[in-house]
């Protein structure tokens, strides 16, 4: 008997779900099985494969809302499923563990998985509330930029989108047990930019700024610009990063542009990081209110670096 059979199905469900196409890729024929019954005790939809192999192919061929990922698959490669999956349909992930693996989910759901569950605690319940979260937080992600909810100079998420995919990724850390970290930047000397350049390579500077932030934090962290100097970027983490891996990267990819492109100033970045542990109870305004302050510390550690001597005169 599977480890998924061991766990006894949740009750049959009350009232009438809307028929949701689910995707597994599962190789332990007593879970896909098991899974199947859940399935069709919520009337969802469920199609069946025992390899991501199969599981890319389907996905290419036809539709489905939701995939459910065993990461131990033999084919899978472990976390590059994800991104294998990635590159071949716009579709939410959730992934599979047993109990002794749970630190694959945690790492899922870092390199961007929407959700991750444990087999031996699923039951038809939990398996409809995962799907059908993840299907809407996916939703809701694609249809930001229907919203206008992507700041029109840089491209990055605006303040609304932040504060709504903020408060989702606190509500999946917290369930997950796991801590958030959140980083405040500020554009330094973009007064001064305008002043002395005009407003045109003031925009340049916001948006060669969201660039470097692009670069320095991952695909997967929500990166957006919350005001008109300032930036936000939240990401889930186990541990506390290094502020000094943090602010190299970040000096790296200041230095990187300036070599690469020329323009009438140097940039200089300010950053503010946050981080909480597990269990935490601040709210995602009080850490935008930290990492502030602390943004604002930093920026008078390195005393305003945006200074006359900066600007590079022809």
């Amino acid at each position: 008997m599977s480890t998924l059979e061991q766990h006894r199905l949740c009750g049959a469900a009350s009232g009438a779900d809307t028929r949701i196409r689910i995707l597994l890729a599962e190789h332990n024929a007593s879970d896909a099985r098991l899974l199947q019954e859940m399935a069709s005790r919520r009337e969802l939809e469920l199609v069946s494969l025992p390899c991501l192999g199969l599981a890319l192919e389907q996905l290419g061929n036809q539709h489905f809302d939701a995939l459910l990922l065993d990461l131990s698959l033999p084919d899978s490669g472990g976390l590059d499923a994800l991104r294998r999956v990635n590159d071949r349909a716009e579709i939410p992930i959730i992934v599979l563990t047993d109990l002794t693996d749970t630190d694959s989910g945690i790492e899922a759901l870092l390199a961007g998985a929407a959700d991750h569950l444990v087999k031996e605690r699923l039951n038809s319940h939990e398996l409809v509330r995962a799907v059908r979260y993840a299907i809407a937080r996916h939703r809701r992600i694609g249809q930001l930029h229907t919203l206008s909810l992507q700041d029109e100079l840089t491209g990055l998420y605006n303040r609304r989108a932040f504060m709504t995919l903020g408060e989702q990724q606190l509500k999946i850390a917290r369930r997950e047990d796991s801590g958030v970290t959140l980083a405040f930047a500020d554009l330094d000397g973009l007064k001064s930019i305008n002043d002395q350049c005009g407003h045109s390579f003031g925009d340049f500077a916001l948006k060669d700024s969201a660039k470097i932030l692009k670069n320095t934090f991952r695909e997967s962290d929500i990166i957006a610009r919350i005001g008109g100097d300032e930036f936000a970027i939240l990401w889930l983490a186990r541990t506390a990063p290094s502020l000094t891996v943090l602010r190299t990267r970040l000096e790296a990819g200041i230095e990187s542009h300036r070599l690469s492109e020329t323009r009438p100033y140097q940039l200089s970045i300010s950053m503010g990081v946050s981080h909480y542990e597990s269990g935490f109870r601040e709210s995602l305004a009080e850490m935008l209110s930290e990492s502030d302050r602390r943004m604002y510390a930093d920026k008078r550690t390195r005393r305003s670096p945006i200074r006359q001597d900066q600007f590079i005169t022809h």
